[in-house]
């Protein structure tokens, strides 16, 4: 069964056949919802190659009123609230736009362009209907989907085929510029800046200026006050780009990652647990990509253990020190105690003890087998979480570990975790069998 998209997809390349069809397109789609099936058939026709074409019905569709100011996706985006369904004429208009811009017809890049921020010959009452520079805060939103791949195509200079890929000089200096003013101009709005962000990790060139401006903004709507973590946890990986890989990168200009470092050290002090666990988590992404950058990260960690204590980010940590325990082993032990002791602290405060849970049986064995003289220290730590209601994994494994250790070694640490699990059964007398 057809649908009504796929109606004017085939009404849409029909009408190409006429002259001056552009002034039919009225006729053919003259309600909202109407304009908007025609315009994703629009979007789908451009990777079809209808381009010249359909860059004529992105033209015809700019400066639509809808939607207006009144409407709820609008309102929901001035309100901070999270608004992602794809709606309006305006809206849907960015869709078709990005799909131009996909073709990589890089003629059209300058019209895109106009488009986007609007020309001077824009009057009053089109100024306001702009797609990126405009009132509507929920187009601006939609705007960032056509500027977010002009600027992944900004720096290419080639085509697949290896034929040159003319961006042109102008549009470059354009298109970045219109990603600073929409940065400039939706400083106060966090839910557009959501979607700018994936524009700006994009663009890794930056000099020590235009860096320090971008990471300010995004993370900080005053000092010492975040902005939401919907937005920032879109940009942490930013931070810790400009902090250690930029300086190296080897994109011309010097670079002095002096004050990014500073910056990436108090974001980990003013953090939420949920921005925190995102930052852990892409040093542990970067690790398992590449375990020689620990180094970098490497002063970063005990960042985590300070004030306030965040019981959240311990699993991501974990993670963490399994990944590095082969390469960096002494660095994942001296981790693993300092995450021991600050779950001792959290407990000590906490309520609710059975929110924490550890995985200490992931990395147990290991210890066992590669530091033995430092696994009782590390059982006697997670024994007395567990004494204070805290799951620290499997006890089979734990309890067992000795198995893993050198074999001269093994009677003593057997003999030793036997009276560990002796005081843990004394308190709990139902606590899980070994089968020593």
């Amino acid at each position: 069964m057809r649908n009504l998209r796929d109606e004017y997809k085939t009404k849409l390349v029909e009408l190409f056949k006429k002259p001056n069809w552009e002034n039919d397109l009225d006729n053919m789609a003259y309600a909202a919802g109407s304009k908007v099936e025609l315009l994703w058939a629009a979007a789908d026709l451009a990777k079809e190659g209808y381009v010249h074409e359909v860059i004529k019905i992105a033209r015809h569709y700019q400066f639509d009123p809808d939607p207006s100011l009144d409407d709820e996706c609008n309102k929901d985006v001035i309100k901070g609230e999270e608004y992602r369904a794809i709606v309006s004429v305006r809206g849907t208009l960015c869709w078709l736009l990005q799909n131009i811009v996909a073709t990589l017809e890089t003629s059209y890049y300058g019209e895109i362009l106009d488009m986007l921020e609007g020309t001077e010959s824009d009057t009053n009452d089109r100024k306001k209907l702009r797609l990126a520079t405009g009132e509507n805060l929920y187009v601006r939103q939609q705007a960032t989907i056509p500027l977010d791949l002009l600027v992944a195509n900004m720096l290419a200079t080639k085509n697949k085929d290896g034929t040159p890929f003319n961006f042109g000089e102008e549009n470059r200096i354009r298109t970045e510029a219109l990603a600073f003013r929409m940065l400039k101009e939706n400083k106060n709005y966090p839910r557009v800046l959501e979607y700018l962000a994936n524009v700006f990790s994009r663009i890794r060139n930056l000099d020590e200026a235009k860096a320090e401006h971008v990471l300010n903004t995004f993370f900080y709507k005053s000092r010492g006050a975040l902005n939401p973590d919907y937005l920032v946890e879109h940009v942490a990986a930013l931070a810790i780009y400009y902090a250690e890989f930029r300086e190296t990168a080897g994109l011309s200009g010097n670079f002095n990652s002096g004050w990014f470092k500073s910056f990436l050290k108090q974001l980990i002090r003013d953090s939420s647990p949920r921005l925190n666990g995102s930052f852990i988590w892409l040093f542990w992404k970067t690790l398992k990509d590449d375990i020689s950058v620990f180094p970098k990260f490497k002063v970063y960690i005990p960042l985590f253990f300070e004030p306030p204590y965040q019981g959240e980010i311990i699993h991501q940590i974990e993670f963490l020190i399994e990944t590095i325990f082969d390469k960096y082993q002494d660095d994942a032990i001296e981790l693993l105690e300092k995450m021991l002791d600050y779950v001792q602290i959290i407990l000590s405060k906490e309520k609710d003890k059975t929110n924490i849970w550890l995985s200490f049986d992931a990395v147990v064995q290991k210890i066992a087998e590669k530091e033995p003289e430092k696994l009782i220290d590390l059982v006697n730590k997670v024994a007395i979480i567990w004494k204070r209601g805290g799951f620290i994994g499997d006890l089979n494994v734990i309890f067992k570990s000795y198995e893993k250790a050198p074999k001269e070694k093994q009677v003593k640490l057997k003999n030793q975790l036997q009276g560990i699990y002796k005081e843990l059964a004394s308190i709990k007398p139902d606590i899980i069998r070994i089968d020593w």
